[in-house]
């Protein structure tokens, strides 16, 4: 059985043939909505499985000096990676480190876990909308940091609009 592309218009006349009701019970844009609460939620579980059908988005940011915190980007949905530079101001990639993930929760030496990591060796953690590093970078760093992530796709809008999943997961949009 061949799959079909579904675009907006296709995916809400499939969920109102599903949910047995017409064109008159719910108004396009509540449908939309709703819809487009289904296509973010399904399109996290399969980045978060490691589905690499998104494109990977990478922004720099400025490492503060002694501040460990930095906010996510409002459209992340799945991390990729996290490249560090703690001195200069890096020109070229191979003046990042990858940085290694760090589970606070399996602190078992304080001081080694989380006090002494050396600039060689840096760690994360993402808690929320946030990323922890370590250590804290002592100076500031113009584009000190490279965060390697696959961002939300945008939302479906117009009748036309296909989302970027694959066409085989179109159907379970509006399930």
């Amino acid at each position: 059985m061949a799959l079909i592309t579904l675009n907006l218009l296709k995916l809400r006349a499939q969920a109102r043939a599903k949910a047995g009701v017409a064109v008159t019970d719910y108004s396009n844009a509540l449908l939309d909505d709703q819809l487009n609460i289904g296509y973010a939620a399904l399109a996290t579980m399969l980045a978060n499985l490691g589905e690499d059908h998104f494109e990977e988005q990478n922004v720099k940011f400025n490492l503060i000096a002694n501040s460990g915190l930095y906010s996510l980007p409002t459209d992340f949905m799945a991390f990729k990676g996290l490249r560090l530079a703690y001195s200069g101001t890096p020109l070229s990639p191979s003046a990042y480190i990858i940085a290694r993930p760090y589970d606070p929760s399996r602190v078992r030496d304080i001081a080694a876990d989380e006090e002494n990591i050396p600039v060689s060796n840096p760690r994360y953690d993402i808690t929320g909308n946030y990323y922890r590093i370590k250590p804290k970078p002592t100076i500031a760093v113009t584009n000190g940091g490279r965060l390697d992530y696959i961002a939300m796709p945008s939302a479906l809008a117009v009748t036309g609009d296909t989302p970027v999943i694959p066409v085989r997961y179109h159907d379970k949009i509006s399930v």
